[in-house]
């Protein structure tokens, strides 16, 4: 039970931290300040699930997620400090599809399975 969890976790992160931005939006598209407080709220619930992670089992799963986790991551720095993060462009269809590879990679590589 507590491997399904750990995977139930791993995945909310990445979804929570990926769609945040459009989740805000569909929300408070007129209202900075309360798109920003809820952007804030689901970057916190984020890092909360993170580090309650690391209590958890470690499955392959898990060390997938949290290596596509920290792809994008790198990625949404990498576009906020060279490219413009106002629209969709090449380079995010690119961060993605890597950090797909990267999950897949890790998940169904040759490392021994713990999970």
């Amino acid at each position: 039970m507590d491997r399904k969890i750990t995977n139930v976790l791993a995945l909310s992160s990445v979804v929570l931290y990926s769609t945040g931005y459009w989740i805000s939006e569909y929300f408070y598209w007129d209202d900075i300040v309360k798109w920003r407080s809820l952007r804030d709220t689901l970057n916190s619930i984020v890092i909360f699930i993170l580090v309650l992670m690391a209590f958890l089992p470690r499955t392959r799963f898990k060390t997938a997620v949290f290596w596509s986790f920290g792809i994008l991551c790198f990625g949404d720095l990498v576009d906020r400090l060279l490219f413009n993060i106002d629209v969709f462009i090449w380079t995010d269809y690119f961060l993605i599809a890597i950090a797909v590879i990267v999950f897949l990679y890790k998940y169904k590589g040759h490392e021994p399975h713990t999970g």
